[in-house]
């Protein structure tokens, strides 16, 4: 399955501890009842995301889904992207394509 990243940013808001956790709890909470799941949540100690987040599922489709409906429920924002790993990356280098 794809992994996709979520770069998780409160823009400035005054977010508290609790609130930030509760963007993770959200996370799981959605693939409990959508499918996908979330590999790992970091909440980073340099760095301009308040949250981290590392989703694997289906698809493109259901990442965004996911990222989304985040967004509206804490009033962040999401950057995300696919992100590949090591053995992804080096069937890419030799041409052999992976698909989801």
């Amino acid at each position: 399955m794809p992994t996709y990243i979520g770069l998780v940013t409160t823009h400035g808001a005054n977010m508290s501890k609790e609130g930030l956790i509760d963007i993770g709890k959200s996370a799981r909470a959605w693939t409990n009842n959508h499918g996908g799941r979330i590999l790992s949540l970091y909440w980073p100690a340099e760095w301009e995301s308040e949250v981290i987040i590392t989703f694997e599922g289906r698809g493109n489709e259901q990442a965004k889904l996911c990222f989304n409906d985040l967004e509206k429920q804490h009033g962040v924002t999401i950057t995300s992207f696919r992100a590949l790993t090591q053995g992804e990356k080096e069937h890419e280098q030799k041409g052999i394509l992976w698909t989801s």
